[in-house]
């Protein structure tokens, strides 16, 4: 399973996610098996400058990587849509480093968005 996160800054896995998705500076690509990380790359955010339909891009950018599913704290309608069409499920983050937050990720323990967490502004 490869998952996808929205980074603060990048300090590997040690990175703290972001509050943001569509203007993150940094994304972390992580591979899980079997609840244990194999492997992880970061990538920085193209598109966040972007002054409309930043969160559009991004969702497309980051589905471009063939990730299973994303974990972050808010997402619009554009971007959950977006990766819901593209069969990503879109999980909300909790505090804390990359590696806590994908042992509760692999425990089953955050939740799976149903919609977005806010709304157009």
């Amino acid at each position: 399973q490869k998952v996808c996160i929205p980074l603060k800054k990048d300090e590997g896995l040690n990175s703290e996610i972001s509050n943001h998705f569509g203007r993150a500076e940094n994304f972390i690509f992580v591979e899980v098996d079997d609840g244990q990380i194999k492997n992880f790359y970061i990538k920085e955010n193209p598109y966040q400058e972007k002054e409309i339909r930043a969160g559009l891009e991004v969702s497309l950018f980051v589905v471009r990587e063939k990730i299973d599913s994303i974990i972050t704290k808010e997402m619009g309608p554009i971007s959950f849509h977006t990766l819901r069409d593209n069969v990503v499920d879109v999980y909300q983050g909790i505090d804390g480093n990359i590696r806590e937050i994908i042992r509760e990720f692999s425990e089953d323990k955050l939740k799976l968005l149903k919609k977005p967490t806010r709304e157009k502004m």
